[in-house]
């Protein structure tokens, strides 16, 4: 069985006050809600969006594409821990090893 390793409350506060300031502005340019913004990324629900928000669930990085995805911003904009997990899946895909 794989075990998360758990995400430090000091990085995923800093994580979501980052995405919330990157979401507000967001949503300032478009006029959208966090409704609209969850159902175009397929988030999930509002409160879904919330909740990574506000730091109660921490950044995967799963949300994390689609968030970065949403608000055209990459993953190291908001969350280098993540950013760095990307890095890491890319290297191990099948296309980037044959452009090597």
């Amino acid at each position: 069985h794989c075990s998360m390793r758990r995400v430090p409350p000091d990085v995923k506060d800093a994580e979501a006050t980052t995405l919330r300031t990157l979401f507000d502005a967001w949503k300032t340019a478009t006029g959208k809600s966090q409704a609209q913004f969850a159902a175009e990324q397929g988030i999930g629900t509002p409160g879904m969006v919330w909740q990574y928000l506000s730091g109660h669930r921490p950044l995967n990085l799963e949300a994390a594409l689609k968030f970065a995805a949403g608000l055209n911003k990459p993953i190291e904009s908001f969350s280098p821990r993540l950013a760095e997990q990307a890095q890491a899946a890319s290297s191990l895909t099948v296309s980037s090893r044959s452009s090597r």
